[in-house]
C-alpha cells in the first residue's frame, strides 16, 4: 500500500516567494520615470544576497552580472557590454541549479531586452532616458498624464477655461477621477 505525501513549502521557500510577489508590486507600482537599469542592478543584488553560493553561475555569474551593470550605470563601457550582459545572463539560467540565480538572470535578460534604448543612453550619454522622458515629478507621477504645471501656470494667469481643457485633454473625467485619484502626483510636489 502506497502512501500519500503532500509537500508543503518549507518557511524558507515561502519567504523567498513573498519578497518576490512584494517586488514585483513594487516594479508594477512604480512610477514612470524610475532608471529600469537601476531597478535591475539592485534587485540582482538582492538576490545575490540570498543565493547560497554554492554553485559557480550564482556565487561568481551574478557578482560579474552586478558589475557589469554597475558599469553601464556609470557610463564607463564600450556598447560590446551589453553582448557580455546578455550572454553571461543566459549562461546562468541554462546552468544555475537554484531558482533564486535563474530568476535573476531573468529578470537581467527580459530588461535588456525590453529596456535596451535605456542601456545604451547610459553608456552614449551618461545619462538615463526615464528622467527625460518625463522630467516633471508630478506629471510622470500623474496616472492620467495630466499637465499639472500647465494647468497651474493658466489658473495664476486667471485663465480657467484654458485650464479645463488642458486637463480635459488628457483626462476627459477630472472630476469623477479627482473623486478616486490617491494624488501621487502631491507626494513629489
Amino acid at each position: 500500500m502506497s502512501r500519500l505525501e503532500v509537500k508543503t513549502p518549507g518557511q524558507a521557500q515561502a519567504v523567498v516567494e513573498q519578497l518576490y510577489r512584494n517586488m514585483e508590486r513594487r516594479i508594477a507600482a512604480s512610477p514612470p520615470g524610475l532608471c529600469p537599469v537601476d531597478m535591475a542592478l539592485n534587485f540582482l543584488d538582492l538576490c545575490r544576497a540570498q543565493t547560497c553560493g554554492k554553485c559557480v553561475p550564482c556565487r561568481v555569474g551574478l557578482t560579474q552580472l552586478s558589475n557589469m551593470i554597475r558599469e553601464v550605470l556609470d557610463g564607463e563601457p564600450s556598447m560590446k557590454i551589453l553582448d557580455r550582459i546578455e550572454g553571461t545572463a543566459q549562461v546562468i539560467v541554462d546552468t544555475a541549479d537554484c531558482a533564486i540565480g535563474i530568476d535573476a538572470a531573468n529578470l537581467v535578460l527580459m530588461g535588456l531586452r525590453g529596456f535596451r534604448d535605456d542601456y545604451e543612453e547610459h553608456i552614449l550619454h551618461h545619462r538615463c532616458l526615464g528622467s527625460l522622458k518625463n522630467p516633471v515629478p508630478c506629471v510622470a507621477l500623474c496616472p492620467a498624464g495630466v499637465d499639472i504645471p500647465g494647468y497651474i501656470a493658466l489658473v495664476n494667469e486667471g485663465r480657467c477655461a484654458d485650464a479645463v481643457r488642458l486637463i480635459r485633454k488628457d483626462n476627459p473625467f477630472p472630476t469623477a477621477c479627482a473623486y478616486i485619484c490617491e494624488h501621487p502626483c502631491e507626494a513629489r510636489c
